[in-house]
């Protein structure tokens, strides 16, 4: 037990006190706490807590923090500060400001970094309206991401600066706070001036040092998302960020069933107005499609970026590259039965079983018109509210592969996003920005979400009915 004494009294007068109410107490022996290893937090984690009936989200960013006596922890938590208040920066800091201030998605964000003898936590929360829970969890990573990646402004760390150094001599105003840091000088094994030097190193920080921090101790790309709601409301408007795990609050595993609104359209008639989407006359005379364009790879503990290429022919010939800055040449061939990867000219995987069914099936040419036909069923589930808004859902089916999910934009008929779940994985595929290339409509940025990956390809150029070099499809 440690006793912290502070106030206008003599240590004459109150170890007399302290003798009538302990000195019975025997002396012991102070253990020293041991704990079980913590495993790091490595790439995005998104969990869902179903809360039937709640009006509103509950969302929180967390990982692990830091020791107390870790060389960076007061540079961590003063950057926690800058982000999310840390009990530092009351209404000035960037989630207040940012979700609150400028996008009224929430009356009081915040966060922390919290000390123990071993590690705590590092915590942004926010209670959000359901209908911007997807637009609030936006912001937050995005500010989050920008604290990592950004150094502060002079202006914004000379605030900070101010604010955080005019809190602590106000602690020391208060018995409490005086005597809570004299104990964590014992409890931590701090040095006996740690304190009392804070306010010099505070006014120390650099921009670039505070960056270097940053990124060790608050990576954008590894963290847990936990949102507690009405699932049914929120997750299909989350699922653009990653897989959700869903849980009831027990934390039992649970399927959440998304309900949809009827649709009033038959799949005969939403295919039919598809096909005049895409101009299906112009469509079915291509013989190939070439596409270029810039590729941002978004990793668990890094993001490369790139240039793009892939080439698809009618009769199921399809070459993908990839050049990426310190990786390489990547290319992946496929001659419409077979699919072979490689990278710096050399054969690194084959691609087979139900992946392969499923990868050919995902990208078959002009696969827009061909939802209904020997060999394929497609059924309309609904009408869905997703991140795009409402949506017709379809669930499209090929033998030989996993079932598809389609999302069609009511207004345009463009697609908006496909879907595939299998064994080997979830694959989503986000279609934006659509731009006519000959009376026919082109998506020029797409999003892949594979396996804890975001591929993002930013398209420059599409060309057709080129002629290719057949060597391009060999899949040896």
């Amino acid at each position: 037990m440690l006793i912290g004494i502070v106030g206008d009294v003599t240590e004459k007068e109150i170890i007399p006190i302290l003798e009538k109410y302990f000195g019975d107490m025997k002396k012991g022996v102070r253990s020293v706490a041991s704990f079980p290893s913590l495993n790091e937090t490595h790439g995005m984690n998104f969990s869902l807590i179903d809360r039937p009936g709640s009006v509103q989200s509950t969302l929180r960013l967390q990982r692990l923090g830091l020791s107390l006596r870790d060389p960076d922890f007061d540079k961590a938590s003063f950057l926690d500060a800058i982000l999310a208040g840390n009990g530092l920066i009351g209404f000035q800091n960037r989630l207040f400001q940012n979700i609150r201030e400028k996008h009224g998605y929430t009356y009081t964000p915040g966060g922390a970094l919290t000390s123990s003898l071993d590690r705590g936590i590092i915590v942004s929360v926010a209670e959000v309206r359901n209908s911007v829970t997807d637009s609030a969890l936006d912001q937050m990573l995005f500010e989050y991401r920008r604290l990592a990646t950004e150094e502060v402004p002079e202006a914004e760390l000379n605030f900070a600066k101010g604010l955080v150094t005019g809190k602590y001599l106000m602690d020391l105003a208060d018995p409490k706070g005086t005597s809570a840091k004299l104990l964590n000088i014992i409890q931590y094994g701090l040095p006996k001036d740690y304190y009392s030097t804070y306010p010099t190193r505070v006014q120390g920080y650099t921009a670039a040092a505070l960056r270097k921090t940053a990124e060790r101790v608050f990576p954008p790309n590894d963290l847990h998302v936990i949102v507690t709601g009405t699932a049914t409301q929120i997750l299909p408007k989350l699922e653009r960020f990653g897989k959700f795990k869903t849980y009831d609050l027990d934390l039992k595993p649970v399927k959440v069933e998304i309900a949809m609104k009827p649709s009033p359209l038959t799949v005969e008639q939403i295919v039919e107005k598809i096909n005049a989407a895409y101009n299906k006359s112009a469509k079915e005379k291509l013989i190939s499609i070439e596409v270029e364009g810039t590729v941002s790879l978004e990793m668990e503990t890094q993001r490369i970026t790139g240039k793009y290429s892939e080439i698809s022919e009618q009769n199921g010939n399809r070459y993908e590259k990839l050049d990426l800055q310190s990786v390489g040449l990547i290319e992946r061939k496929s001659d419409g039965v077979k699919i072979n990867e490689f990278q710096q000219g050399q054969l690194t995987r084959g691609i087979q079983g139900e992946e392969l069914g499923n990868e050919l099936a995902l990208n078959q040419f002009n696969k827009e018109l061909k939802l209904i036909g020997t060999g394929i069923t497609t059924k309309v589930l609904g009408i869905s509210d997703t991140k795009f808004g409402d949506a017709y859902v379809l669930e499209v089916s090929k033998t030989g592969s996993s079932k598809e999910k389609w999302y069609i934009d009511p207004k345009s008929f463009y697609v908006l996003r496909k879907e595939q779940s299998s064994a080997e994985g979830d694959v989503a595929v986000d279609f934006a920005d659509y731009r006519m290339v000959e009376g026919i409509p082109f998506a020029y940025k797409r999003v892949v979400a594979a396996g804890g990956t975001n591929v993002s390809v930013a398209v420059s150029d599409v060309k057709l009915n080129q002629k290719n070099d057949s060597k391009l499809f060999e899949t040896k």
